[in-house]
């Protein structure tokens, strides 16, 4: 229940959040210019890289393991945008 309690606030938060990018990036050269390349790098590092950073800095519990979610999910939300 936990994974999926998880999984659906991580897919809500990036939808809210990776929508607000994508508007704004569509709307400012500037924000998408910075954007591409942040998308480029998250789209290409794999899921479990994204863990290593985020345990430094947070205990392993739910919010590293939503931070580590959003990471991986929030490139399509702003793309699709």
């Amino acid at each position: 229940m936990q994974s999926a309690y998880l999984c659906g606030l991580a897919v809500l938060l990036c939808l809210a959040i990776g929508g607000a990018l994508g508007i704004w990036a569509a709307h400012s050269d500037m924000v998408s210019r910075v954007l591409r390349p942040v998308q480029d790098a998250l789209q290409t590092i794999p899921q479990f890289v994204f863990l290593i950073p985020v345990l430094m800095f947070f205990k392993v519990g739910e919010l590293t393991a939503l931070i580590a979610i959003m990471l991986y999910a929030i490139v399509p939300p702003i793309r699709y945008t």
